[in-house]
């Protein structure tokens, strides 16, 4: 059985071609961007791209439009301009509010797991705050949350990004970031 995937703020679908790699179905995926959606579904042969306004749209009108009831991982990551070095870093910039929506599907479709990524920044912006509201949402609808700042690159991606991932599970049992891979003997 193939794990059923919902990407959320997709864009392109980076993040669900991954997971199509390690032999999950991405049902479907959600961005506001035409553009980005004719790319996902070039890309995710057997994936329904939808272009959507996260903010407006809700969870149930998704499920309505595309028949999709049941999801086992949600994942994607929120517009993060608000969180990012480059932005302004204003703890209430409603860009970071966008989270929410990504918070309002993994309710409604209680999935197996979720995976959301997001800027470094997105950890330490307001003395940590941003990042225990995250937490505590995903926790208040009974996932245990871990979150890791990792560097693309440690893992045998070509690139050197650092993002910020959150990782919650509905089983109770906690998500453990795998070690740094090494490559070429490092």
């Amino acid at each position: 059985m193939k794990y059923k995937v919902l990407d959320l703020f997709c864009g392109c679908g980076g993040l669900s071609y991954g997971f199509i790699q390690a032999g999950y179905q991405v049902l479907l995926g959600i961005d506001h961007w035409n553009d980005a959606i004719n790319t996902f579904e070039s890309n995710h042969k057997g994936s329904r791209g939808i272009v959507s306004d996260l903010i407006n749209e809700t969870p149930s009108t998704i499920a309505q439009k595309t028949g999709i009831e049941k999801i086992d991982i949600i994942i994607g990551g929120p517009p993060c301009q608000g969180f990012s070095i480059a932005g302004k870093r204003i703890v209430n910039d409603e860009r970071n509010k966008l989270y929410k929506s990504f918070v309002a599907f993994v309710d409604f479709y209680k999935p197996q797991a979720f995976i959301m990524e997001n800027v470094p920044n997105i950890v330490s912006m307001g003395k940590g705050l941003v990042k225990d509201n995250i937490i505590e949402d995903f926790e208040r609808l009974g996932y245990k949350v871990v979150t890791q700042v990792i560097v693309a690159s440690d893992y045998g991606v070509p690139q050197n990004r650092k993002r910020a991932f959150f990782i919650g599970l509905k089983s109770g049992k906690q998500f453990t970031f795998p070690k740094p891979i090494l490559i070429n003997g490092d």
